[in-house]
């Protein structure tokens, strides 16, 4: 862990409203805080494209994000991927 920072992974899924399925992405997190709901409440205001046509989502669109503390490379192993920094 960088000094400082805390490694969460977090899932989002939601269902598309464009193509009708569900669309679930794996996400590392870097945050300065160890708060989970944090995390959560940051990564659901983060913009996210449906993971299987690749519509953008619409700002309201009802996600679900579930957070996993851990260290970069135990998350990486579980094949979540370094897009988001909180």
């Amino acid at each position: 862990m960088a000094e400082g920072f805390y490694y969460f992974g977090c899932t989002v899924s939601f269902d598309c409203p464009i193509c009708g399925r569900c669309s679930s992405e794996k996400l590392v997190c870097e945050a300065r805080s160890p708060d989970p709901e944090r995390v959560a409440r940051f990564v659901s205001r983060q913009s996210i494209d449906c993971q299987l046509c690749g519509a953008a989502q619409p700002d309201r669109q009802k996600r679900t994000v579930q957070v996993l503390r851990s260290d970069l490379r135990s998350l990486q192993r579980l094949a979540f991927t370094t897009r988001q920094a909180a």
